[in-house]
């Protein structure tokens, strides 16, 4: 079966001298010897200090790219090389906008590589997301990478979410004010009632009177309070707020229970 021997195609030259060299050097890129293929480069420039092709030959060796084609797939755009820089200068036109457009693709799919990265981070956080500043900061991701896919409309989830939240907060604010408020106003009309009992029963019937006042308001309520406590220093943050809901409002109750369930929030 014939083979067909793939050749290199290099320019004419008004040196005859120049076409085997630069030949030579062609081929050691499609063989993967840099060195050698630099090392022809350099003697066809001691030959034509201007020649386009031996400048693209040493950028190619520099890039360890074995075909011209393959410059497409650099890692990093290669247009602050001094090699480069000469492939522009000495070439003709048609080189030059075939190397700009290497570059023009590496740029373009490293860029699509950032925002591919960035998207799918923020897309993970997303799904893990439940606070504010969480869903700002994923905000701010997809906002930098601005009508990339679906990112406005994830913008605009996110929003929605963060004002979901807002208004969570502040309806369970308003609902612990109103439980304080009542667990007042309930313990104003028993101290009221104590007194008015207090006032007409007898000495002895006073002490009994401020005993119970006491001892529901004050020994009792302090003993579940401390009992709380000590369930939430255990960490055992549900047990603590079925006894801190129990205080209606004692001391700092309220407050408690809200830390023990952000302590259970932080857990999740």
């Amino acid at each position: 079966t014939a083979r067909v021997k793939e050749s290199v195609v290099v320019p004419s030259t008004e040196n005859a001298n120049i076409a085997p060299l630069l030949k030579r050097a062609f081929m050691f890129l499609e063989d993967g010897n840099w060195q050698d293929a630099d090392t022809y480069c350099e003697k066809v420039l001691d030959l034509d200090p201007e020649c386009g092709e031996a400048y693209l030959g040493k950028l190619m060796a520099e890039l360890n790219v074995g075909k011209r084609q393959q410059l497409a797939d650099c890692k990093e755009p290669f247009n602050n090389s001094e090699n480069f820089a000469k492939v522009i200068r000495f070439g003709d036109e048609k080189n030059e906008a075939e190397m700009r457009g290497y570059i023009a693709h590496i740029n373009e799919r490293n860029e699509n590589e950032r925002r591919m990265s960035i998207y799918n981070d923020a897309i993970a956080a997303l799904n893990s997301a439940y606070s504010v500043d969480e869903y700002y900061a994923i905000i701010n991701k997809f906002r930098s990478i601005h009508g990339y896919k679906d990112s406005d409309e994830h913008i605009a989830f996110c929003e929605r979410r963060i004002e979901e939240i807002r208004e969570k907060q502040e309806a369970d604010r308003k609902e612990a004010e109103r439980k304080a408020e009542e667990a007042r106003i309930a313990r104003e009309k028993f101290i009221k009632k104590a007194k008015r009992v207090a006032a007409i029963a007898v000495p002895s019937a006073c002490a009994v009177v401020v005993f119970l006042i006491i001892l529901f308001n004050v020994i009792i309520p302090n003993k579940k309070y401390k009992g709380a406590l000590s369930l939430m220093n255990e960490e055992k943050y549900e047990e603590a707020i079925s006894v801190f809901d129990e205080l209606d409002g004692y001391r700092d109750s309220i407050t408690k229970i809200n830390d023990c369930r952000y302590e259970i929030a932080i857990s999740l």
